[in-house]
């Protein structure tokens, strides 16, 4: 068992990448020296036996393991991906290493056919890499919700719209943290409960922030106006739903409430983003929405 400490710890990573340093610039005059003096040795040879004496420089004891984690090797460019597999195998094939890879193997092996072609076996290439398969379940989406969204008070609609919509466009846990950062970094004043301008704000922004990340094309079509996106949403977000309805008649029938509703909302939309038009409905809206959506999305 290696015994370090935490102290410990943080005085042995620097060694390490001073050490990976040290292991170039000895490669370099390793190979430097063989071109002057006409070695024997070729550069593989070379390199092998100096990563195994840096090796043996980190690795001080017996039972000790060095532990190396590589993410997201498959969004790698093809050639890296597979030079960088199969140097690990040539250069550091040592019982007390341990290559910890985080990949999508189906799209890594995509990654490799595409590389070699479609005839190549690469399901077969891959496996002779990797000596145990550990598959990691998709995150479900009550999980991901558990990335609590810290908004203010005042800001339930925001709140409920932002993760109906990370639900509906099944955002990555790492897109959903990203999503949640961005809402908490809106205006706080802008965005709001209370006014019927802070309710239109509280459906524009979320939207405009969740098309961000999941498709520009799309993001920039609802920010020109045009509704598709838009109607799609309201239509398949209950938390949307919801607060539509409340811009309605208040008739009891929530059909008929939705429909005043979005009529209203969908007018608001339209004179905001579309080009030349102007609003003359009955909610008090500032003329310049488009404007403030976007500079509440960068935060301001």
């Amino acid at each position: 068992m290696c015994s370090y400490s935490i102290k410990e710890i943080y005085v042995i990573e620097p060694k390490v990448a001073l050490n990976y340093r040290n292991m170039w610039l000895s490669f370099s005059g390793m190979v430097a020296l063989k071109v002057r003096t006409g070695g024997s040795k070729s550069p593989g040879i070379i390199i092998h036996e100096t990563v195994k004496q840096i090796l043996n420089e980190i690795i001080v004891e017996n039972a000790c393991k060095l532990v190396i984690f590589i993410d997201e090797l498959d969004r790698c460019r093809p050639n890296y991906a597979i030079e960088t597999l199969e140097r690990i195998k040539h250069y550091f094939d040592d019982e007390r290493i341990i290559f910890v890879v985080s990949v999508n193997k189906e799209q890594l092996v995509h990654t490799i056919s595409n590389f070699y072609g479609d005839s190549f076996d690469s399901t077969g290439y891959l496996n002779k890499f990797f000596d145990m398969n550990i598959y990691l379940p998709e995150i479900p989406q009550y999980s991901k919700r558990s990335t609590i969204l810290q908004t203010n008070q005042g800001q339930y609609h925001l709140k409920k719209i932002t993760e109906e919509l990370g639900e509906y466009y099944n955002l990555s846990l790492r897109d959903m943290i990203i999503f949640h950062q961005n809402i908490e970094s809106t205006s706080t004043q802008r965005c709001n409960d209370y006014s019927k301008e802070g309710c239109i704000l509280s459906i524009f922004i979320p939207i405009i922030l969740a098309l961000d990340i999941v498709n520009q094309t799309e993001k920039k079509r609802f920010l020109e106006g045009e509704g598709g996106t838009f109607k799609k949403l309201c239509q398949n977000l209950p938390s949307l739903r919801k607060l539509i309805c409340l811009f309605g008649d208040k008739s009891g029938n929530d059909n008929e409430d939705y429909r005043v509703g979005f009529e209203k909302i969908y007018e608001v939309y339209e004179c905001a983003f579309a080009p030349n038009k102007t609003y003359e409905g009955e909610l008090d809206i500032s003329r310049d929405l488009k404007e403030i959506c976007i500079q509440v999305c960068n935060g301001e």
